[in-house]
């Protein structure tokens, strides 16, 4: 997937992880915890706009009663 993005001439950056590719998930108290992939940009922090578009309509859906 990483290959792929890179190679695209137009990327975004992956809104739901800010472009990090993940986020720790902390499970101790000093914000110790393993790494979660972002399942919307598989960790590359970059997504293709066609999966920008998939992801701007789950968020509506998720907002709409």
């Amino acid at each position: 997937m990483e290959k792929y993005v890179e190679s695209l001439p137009r990327k975004l950056v992956c809104q739901d992880c800010g472009g990090m590719g993940g986020e720790t998930d902390v499970v101790t108290d000093d914000g110790q915890g393993p790494w979660e992939e972002c399942g919307w940009c598989e960790g590359v922090g970059l997504v293709t706009p066609h999966r920008r578009g998939e992801w701007l309509r789950y968020k509506a859906q998720m907002r709409s009663p």
